[in-house]
């Protein structure tokens, strides 16, 4: 322990003393102080009702979104539902031969096929 220790702890001891003893009392603000009819305290209040609604507005559109996540990610792991882009028996799945796309897809393929086999 280093003899400059003890000085520095009772200087601060004693500033802190000094501040609180020399403290004067406030007068508060009319917010503070809990006039409900004044001005300030209705725009104070009105302001915590915002404050309140945008938080609850964001967190409820990420409770929605994690929500969806998580219907989606059940979807996708399900490959016998028919909604699954991944089940081959879906419209929309490429490997689909209803698909139109592979309607349209298979006869080029066919003709690339034969052009780079001759």
């Amino acid at each position: 322990m280093s003899p400059r220790r003890p000085i520095r702890l009772g200087s601060a001891l004693l500033s802190c003393l000094a501040t609180v003893l020399s403290a004067q009392p406030v007068i508060a603000c009319s917010v503070c102080y809990g006039d409900p009819a004044s001005p300030l305290t209705k725009g104070v209040e009105a302001g915590v009702l915002v404050l309140l609604t945008v938080v609850g507005g964001v967190l409820l559109l990420l409770g929605s979104l994690l929500l969806f996540w998580m219907r989606r990610a059940a979807i996708l792991a399900d490959p016998t539902n028919p909604t699954n882009p991944t089940n081959p028996t879906n419209p929309t799945n490429p490997t689909n031969p209803t698909n139109p796309t592979t309607q349209i897809l298979n006869p080029m393929e066919t003709r690339l096929q034969d052009l780079v086999n001759s």
